[in-house]
């Protein structure tokens, strides 16, 4: 299976034609008012904006970058306002942050070989071990922060800046 597109709703399909042209992706099909269609720089991937009532917030779209620092700093000159960024995540990533016109979430990242083979990946290590992206919202039959418990929780695997002993686990978990 391959991902074909993903499309995003948007209330102005014009100011959305505009940022994602400055985005850097190419028009492909226009249909304005109601679609348009881009295709992305690299590679066969498409992306598509819909016409409609913004949700406002549920959607987030990462757009890999090969030189992300040099990307952010053309985008910013050109106009566009980044929330936060170019900065290095604990995932191994670099990141910067902003939003589209109908107030999607938008992530320019730059992982490497990262962003399909990070160090925690899944098929690693003991078979059958489940990763678990943030340790301290795990818990081991508890109530956690989120009101949710996961009693069958595995031993857990983390992120490089956030390794625990199994003590520190259980004094953040409140044990």
């Amino acid at each position: 299976m391959r991902l074909n597109q993903v499309t995003v709703t948007m209330p102005d399909l014009d100011a959305g034609w505009n940022f994602y042209c400055i985005l850097g992706l190419r028009p492909v099909v226009e249909a304005r008012p109601r679609y348009a269609r881009f295709v992305c720089p690299d590679g066969d991937s498409t992306f598509s904006l819909h016409q409609g009532v913004s949700g406002g917030g549920g959607t987030t779209v990462y757009f890999e970058c090969e030189n992300l620092d040099e990307t952010v700093g053309s985008l910013s000159e050109a106009g566009l306002r980044f929330v936060s960024g170019p900065e290095d995540k604990s995932w191994l990533w670099r990141e910067a942050e902003l939003f589209d016109p109908g107030g999607n979430r938008i992530i320019l990242y730059s992982a490497g070989s990262n962003r399909l083979d990070p160090p925690w990946r899944m098929d690693r290590g003991r078979p059958g071990r489940r990763f678990r992206p943030f340790p301290e919202l795990t818990n081991r039959g508890r109530l956690g922060i989120f009101g949710s418990a996961w009693p069958n929780a595995e031993p857990l695997q983390t992120f490089p800046s956030r390794v625990f002993n199994r003590r520190q686990r259980d004094s953040r978990l409140g044990s």
